[in-house]
């Protein structure tokens, strides 16, 4: 059983929800409408639009922005540069130089080498071996030296024109040119002297200091 204090505020409380819901009028729902979408027409529209106006630079293929590979230009050999000729005139000189070197020295000593193959073919059984041989330095002198100079000696005079002429080996020789002397103004010659003899001729004609300043003849022009 309910006390009068709480029948009465039950009372109340339903004497004041029929008040309150007959007071207050229903309220309507607003409704939800979804977002309105952009035309299609105008979405594509300014697409290409705004494409246009990005720079050209982008729309571009990175790739085309790349500049070619330039390979080196060939290097020709002609025409030379000027320091290549330089080095060839003075290759060229050098080998011209080198080649008149020889030519002349091999000109020069040619009379020798035939003096010297002169002097192997005199035989020591040959009655006159003294004579060829002093006639072989005579020629040989005369092909090397001024005709002046040499045509007019003898004796003691053309003895001392040889030791002069040759002084690396004048003690070598001096003796064989002695004996070789000696036998020429003798009524007959001691063929026991001729190896002396021949190796001072030989000799002498090897390492004469014969005067380069001449133009020598040849051993055989020399000889007449």
């Amino acid at each position: 059983m309910l006390s009068s204090s709480q029948a009465n505020s039950t009372q109340d409380n339903s004497t004041l929800t029929g008040t309150s819901a007959q007071e207050l009028p229903p309220q309507p729902v607003p409704s939800i409408e979804p977002p309105a979408l952009p035309e299609l027409s105008s979405v594509t529209g300014s697409q290409p639009n705004a494409i246009s106006q990005q720079p050209a630079a982008i729309q571009q293929d990175p790739l085309a922005q790349l500049r070619d590979i330039h390979t080196p230009t060939d290097v020709h050999l002609w025409p030379l540069d000027w320091g290549w000729w330089a080095l060839l005139f003075i290759i060229t000189g050098v080998l011209v130089t080198l080649f008149v070197v020889i030519k002349r020295h091999v000109a020069f000593n040619q009379a020798r080498k035939i003096a010297l193959k002169n002097v192997d073919l005199v035989s020591n059984q040959a009655p006159d071996w003294a004579m060829q041989l002093n006639a072989l330095l005579k020629r040989t002198a005369l092909t090397y030296f001024e005709h002046e100079a040499v045509a007019g000696l003898h004796g003691t005079q053309w003895h001392a024109f040889l030791l002069a002429n040759c002084p690396r080996k004048q003690q070598e020789i001096e003796e064989g040119l002695s004996i070789l002397n000696a036998n020429l103004y003798s009524n007959k010659e001691n063929s026991g002297d001729f190896t002396t003899c021949q190796k001072a001729v030989k000799t002498w004609i090897k390492h004469a200091a014969f005067n380069k300043d001449k133009q020598a003849t040849t051993f055989i022009e020399a000889s007449e």
